[in-house]
């Protein structure tokens, strides 16, 4: 990842998931989208890594890709 300050290269983590569109809409879901307002409720994301632990993640931005039918999500850690 780049620093915007700095322009200098650093380590950084990133997490992101692609989910099938279609399956959104069949659980009657709309598209994920990042909710700005610290009043609502954002949209989250729960997995486990490959150790096994347990993450919550919020989307911050949505790519959806209608040609292949996924929605890619850039995710942030979230605390509830």
């Amino acid at each position: 990842m780049i620093d915007l300050e700095t322009g200098q290269l650093v380590t950084g983590r990133q997490a992101e998931v692609a989910l099938p569109m279609g399956a959104l809409t069949q659980a009657g879901l709309e598209l994920p989208e990042h909710i700005a307002s610290e009043a609502m409720k954002p949209w989250t994301v729960k997995f486990d890594d490959i150790e096994g632990t347990s993450h919550t993640f919020k989307v911050m931005r949505t790519a959806p890709d209608r040609t292949v039918g996924l929605v890619l999500c850039y995710l942030e850690a979230y605390a509830a």
